[in-house]
Order: structure tokens, then sequence, then C-alpha cells
């Protein structure tokens, strides 16, 4: 796999498989790691990755959806996979400083491929900031550009008046 990233210039992974917190550390890269509450993951463990985690939530969001998410969240960013429309309020309520949000099966038409309407619809839902997880930060902990540019903006705006 190291050799695959230095001849790609790979500077992120996503890895799903049964990889270890060590194999994970002598990645030279970003690393987003897979948890699956099926693996029985310890606190320890999830602690021990330093990494990222995605956790694939339910469209119903158990209980034991959030109990996992706060487990995870111990070490450190969660990145919330299969949001859908019915579960993305609710997990931003819950987990506003979410890392990333991802709707890959939460916009599916029947037949596995993406519904337009759907997608349009997520993606309004998000803009509108109902109950949206925070916005992404790069690794310096900065705000996206956009964010700092709309910021320019009505200050710019607010010195004019």
């Amino acid at each position: 796999m190291s050799e695959t990233v230095k001849i790609t210039g790979i500077d992120l992974i996503m890895l799903t498989g049964d990889e270890t917190p060590y194999f994970i550390s002598q990645l030279k890269m970003e690393v987003w790691k897979n948890a699956d509450r099926s693996e029985n993951l310890s606190r320890k463990t999830i602690k021990a990755y330093n990494a990222p985690l995605s956790i694939e939530v339910t469209p119903a969001l158990t209980a034991a959806d959030i109990d996992f998410i706060n487990l995870a969240k111990e070490s450190g960013s969660v990145i919330l996979s299969n949001v859908t429309m019915q579960n993305f309020k609710k997990l931003g309520e819950l987990f506003p400083d979410a890392y990333v949000i991802e709707a890959n099966l939460g916009v599916n038409a029947p037949g596995g491929f993406k519904d337009e309407a759907k997608c349009k619809e997520f993606i309004e839902l998000v803009q509108t900031g109902a109950a949206a997880p925070a916005p992404v930060k790069d690794k310096s902990g900065a705000k996206p550009a956009a964010d700092k540019k709309a910021k320019k903006a009505a200050q710019k705006n607010d010195d004019a008046t």
C-alpha cells in the first residue's frame, strides 16, 4: 500500500478492513477509518486509531448508533456515513461537530443508482443549514475558504454603512 501511495500521490485514504492502529500509524498520510458496530471495538482500540472514524448510521438512527458515535468521538473526528434526509436533522442536533457527512446510500433510487431529486433535496437541506453539522475544517483548524470570503464580504458591507 505504501508503494501505491508513493506512485499515485494519494494524500487521503479511507480504510474499511481490519487494519490495526499500528498499521494506520505507519502510513504517512491522512487516514479515515471505517468503524463498524459489529466489530465490537473497544474504547482503547478506538482511541488508538487516532484517525477520523467513519460511522455508518441506520436511517432510523437507533440508540445503538448514537452510543457508538459517542464512543467514536473519543478518537477525535467522526465521519457520519449513510446519512439520509430522515436522520440528517437529528444527527445535526446531536453531533454538530461532525467532521464530514456522507449521504451515499441516503440518496439512492431503487436499483442502487443515485436519485437526482433526492440528491438535490439533500444538498438543499445541507445548504440551508437545517440543523447541519458544522463546516469541515482543514487540518490546520481553519474554516473553509468560502466561510472566510463570506465573513470578509459581510465585514466590508458593515464598514460601508
